[in-house]
């Protein structure tokens, strides 16, 4: 899932999983929105990136990802501000 955790003011996000876009150009939300992902088996790169930091800078943006083994299934990433790029590493079984 992917949502806006403070003030919802137009950021806009794009969510590269593995190096494929898998939600370009999307406006996060207060609430939690769901979309599919496929992770591979073993080491998953997740790659947030701001395309604006909406009304109020900078962008901020929570994923959650199920089934994940080790990694925090939970991230909030640090201010981005517009074309900054966020990764994390998550294991999938």
């Amino acid at each position: 899932t992917l949502r806006d955790p403070q003030f919802v003011d137009g950021d806009v996000v794009n969510v590269d999983v593995n190096g494929v876009r898998v939600l370009g150009a999307y406006t996060t939300e207060g609430r939690h929105v769901t979309f599919p992902v496929t992770l591979n088996s073993g080491a998953n790169t997740i790659n947030i990136s701001a395309q604006n930091e909406g009304v109020t800078a900078p962008m901020v943006a929570e994923v959650t990802i199920s089934n994940v083994t080790s990694g925090p299934a939970i991230q909030l990433t640090r201010g981005l501000k517009k074309d900054e790029v966020q990764s994390f590493t998550i294991t999938a079984p």
